[in-house]
């Protein structure tokens, strides 16, 4: 990474070197990079470097990324949300090597928000977070919560939103499903692996197993670039 100067900054560039992120996906390194690339031009336009940043300065990121009009380039709170994980990492990573302070507001744990009061600002005019949510974090995202899904709400969500049916058990008038057949059977491999997104979307119709008569699923093979970050030893994946 190159400033506007023409110079790099090796302090950023190791940042992708060392720590987790030498282990990342490219995915992973490549969105985290642009988020940094357009924090540090952000604060080059006002003449600060990234190690003088204050939560001030985040909560002006945050207004031009969303809604400042003058920004033809605006972003929905989603991708904002990435921003503030990159930013986050990266401060995070960055405080023990190089003594700087992480400006990017996150949630305190719970045994320090039950002592702090509600109504504090910090030294830049921000609010503290006190409980609920982080306060950097836009409110157009959710937690991400991991919940158990029943076979027969699955069903049910499948049939409906991709199906065309209705809770009636009919089909809509005028359902069109050109990709009705696709869809249904993509969500119902992943449902039925617990594969990830990028790993089922990976395999091939020769790569599935051909299961036994009265099986209901066989071993399936994934190869190593599908895999993400699992542990190298971990090579099989149920495959329905």
């Amino acid at each position: 990474m190159i400033a506007p100067t023409g110079y790099a900054d090796p302090r950023v560039n190791l940042f992708f070197r060392t720590g987790s992120m030498a282990g990342a996906p490219v995915g992973t390194m490549r969105r985290y990079a642009y988020s940094l690339a357009v924090w540090l031009t952000f604060l080059h336009v006002f003449g600060r470097t990234w190690d003088e940043a204050t939560a001030g300065d985040i909560e002006a990121f945050k207004d031009w990324r969303i809604t400042d009009v003058r920004n033809e380039e605006r972003v929905r709170g989603t991708s904002f949300d990435t921003d503030r994980a990159a930013l986050n990492c990266f401060y995070t990573w960055a405080k023990p090597r190089y003594d700087t302070d992480n400006p990017v507001l996150s949630l305190p744990s719970q045994s320090e928000r039950s002592r702090r009061p509600s109504g504090v600002l910090n030294e830049d005019g921000v609010p503290l977070a006190r409980n609920g949510r982080d306060p950097i974090r836009p409110t157009a995202t959710r937690r991400r919560q991991v919940k158990w899904l029943l076979r027969i709400g699955f069903e049910q969500w499948r049939n409906i939103g991709l199906r065309g049916y209705g809770f009636d058990g009919l089909r809509r008038a005028g359902w069109r499903g050109y990709n009705e057949d696709r869809d249904t059977a993509f969500v119902d491999g992943l449902y039925g692996t617990g594969l990830r997104v990028q790993e089922w979307a990976s395999v091939l119709d020769v790569e599935l197993p051909l299961s036994e008569e009265g099986a209901s699923r066989g071993p399936g093979w994934l190869r190593r670039a599908s895999r993400g970050r699992r542990k190298a030893g971990t090579t099989g994946s149920r495959a329905g």
